[in-house]
């Protein structure tokens, strides 16, 4: 299996992070559920699929907006994946 959908997610935690460290507010990627899904090499989701990505977001103090697993939202849904933190504000 692919590490290509963690390194995305990386790049995104660590491109936020070094904003707000700058006293910027928290920076964001948009995507669709069907490009978060195809950077981990699937092509929809699943119970197993959901969790392997939901870790990945956690561990790095990710979130996304809506939550990408809601399975009454298409794969075509823009999704918003940014700094956990950034729910709150």
């Amino acid at each position: 299996m692919s590490d290509r959908g963690r390194s995305y997610l990386e790049t995104i935690a660590d491109r936020s992070r070094t904003a707000v460290n700058v006293a910027i507010k928290g920076t964001s990627e948009t995507t669709t559920i069907r490009d978060l899904l195809g950077r981990y090499e699937y092509d929809n989701r699943g119970k197993n699929i959901d969790a392997r990505i939901r870790a990945d977001l956690k561990a790095l103090g990710l979130a996304t907006i809506p939550a990408f697993e809601r399975r009454h939202l298409s794969l075509d849904t823009v999704i918003t994946i940014c700094l956990d933190r950034e729910l709150d504000a």
